[in-house]
């Protein structure tokens, strides 16, 4: 399929890091990103965080969540990302799912976690979903992973070979392993010279330090333990100057892509 690309190269991202999400706050955070954004990036099991012992009600709830999500995107015109447990239809397994709604509301993506994490016990009650597709928001090509896929970079190649202009990733990325996310972060969007955009949880254990990382691979935010909103700029003309001046990405293309 053939995604047409932005002419004028820019958008504006809100990442919400906060400590908790009620339904309640979550029409605020909308609200409040409606101001100046284009998008708002949640975290993952932003809802919820990870309490597998009272899933099914936590996946009951998450359908009022998603409704919230819909009726607010669309009355505040914009979008609205992030992860929730919900249970797929008609296979009745419940994913970790990556969600997508625009500025009408309509969920135009859907992306189900690929690397589950044992060490949490995911594995017991998540099912694993399959390798991402790259869609269209706003003209910019747009990969969704939530956060233990970050250490897996054939997630992140596929969607390079499918042209992606950026990275979305929801996280409850643990304080104790910072120094890898920062590390993994940088990585990803160097190696594929795209645009990264985390958005980690101060719930629990979450560490907190959203950030956005450039195709250089420099972090150019990064919002440390701050709880906030706050909102950014990505200038994708001079991603593609970038890419133009160092042609690793089209390289790698040239042999990896069709």
């Amino acid at each position: 399929m053939l995604l047409k690309q932005n002419k004028s190269k820019n958008i504006r991202i809100s990442i919400a890091q906060l400590s908790s999400y009620p339904r309640e706050r979550l029409r605020w955070m909308i609200r409040k990103a409606s101001h100046s954004s284009d998008l708002l990036l949640l975290p993952e099991a932003f809802s919820s965080g990870f309490q597998f012992g009272k899933l099914e009600q936590t996946v009951e709830e998450n359908r009022l969540v998603l409704d919230v999500m819909q009726e607010n995107a669309q009355e505040y015109s914009i979008a609205v990302a992030g992860s929730l447990f919900l249970r797929d239809t008609p296979s009745g397994k419940i994913f970790n799912q990556g969600i997508f709604i625009d500025r009408s509301g309509e969920i135009i993506h859907r992306y189900a976690k690929q690397n589950i994490i044992s060490v949490l016990g995911e594995d017991k009650f998540i099912q694993p979903g399959s390798p991402g597709s790259v869609f269209l928001f706003e003209g910019i090509r747009v990969g969704m992973a939530i956060c233990y896929d970050l250490r897996f970079p054939e997630v992140f190649r596929e969607y390079t070979r499918q042209n992606a202009d950026l990275f979305l990733l929801p996280m409850q990325w643990p304080s104790s392993r910072l120094e890898h996310y920062t590390l993994l972060a940088k990585a990803r969007a160097l190696e594929n010279q795209t645009f990264l955009v985390s958005a980690n949880s101060l719930q629990g254990e979450s560490g907190g330090h959203s950030m956005v990382v450039d195709a250089r691979g420099d972090i150019i935010v990064n919002l440390k333990k701050k709880t906030t909103i706050s909102s950014f700029t990505l200038d994708f003309e001079e991603q593609n100057r970038y890419r133009k001046e160092f042609p690793a990405r089209k390289e790698f293309l040239a042999k990896n892509s069709g």
